[in-house]
């Protein structure tokens, strides 16, 4: 399976954005592949960043890559070319965990930072020394 944690840094502009859609990708595609009921994990994944607008144009562009590239035979083979894995997935595959993601969209945690450390705060408040 692939690394646990990844950490992108990059200047503005340079692709931040795409490669970690398609890291969360390539992670939902091989976790579909390993899993014994084809889920995409997509309760398994978080991403988080630092503005609200930077979380949603990263889901925004996971849910664009998976449809585009499960229709757009162009599109697939640029997403192929930068998703690790072997072998490269195919366009019913991104079909079937756009499925999963759609059922399952309010567990896909990509998020701010301190939206997650709020959350976090809020289900373990004595964990964190916070009165409830």
């Amino acid at each position: 399976m692939t690394e646990v944690g990844t950490l992108i840094t990059a200047n503005a502009g340079c692709g931040k954005t795409f490669t970690l859609a398609n890291r969360v990708l390539g992670w939902l595609v091989e976790h579909h592949r390993l899993s014994e009921d084809r889920s995409s994990g997509v309760c398994d994944v978080m991403a988080a960043t630092f503005t609200r607008k930077a979380a949603g144009e990263i889901q925004q562009r996971v849910l664009r890559h998976l449809s585009r590239g499960a229709i757009e035979p162009k599109r697939l083979a640029t997403y192929q070319s930068t998703i690790a894995l072997d072998p490269p997935p195919t366009a019913a595959e991104l079909l079937a965990v756009l499925e999963d993601v759609a059922r399952h969209i309010d567990r896909l945690q990509i998020n701010t930072l301190d939206g997650i450390f709020h959350q976090l705060a809020h289900a373990l408040p004595e964990q964190v020394g916070l009165p409830q």
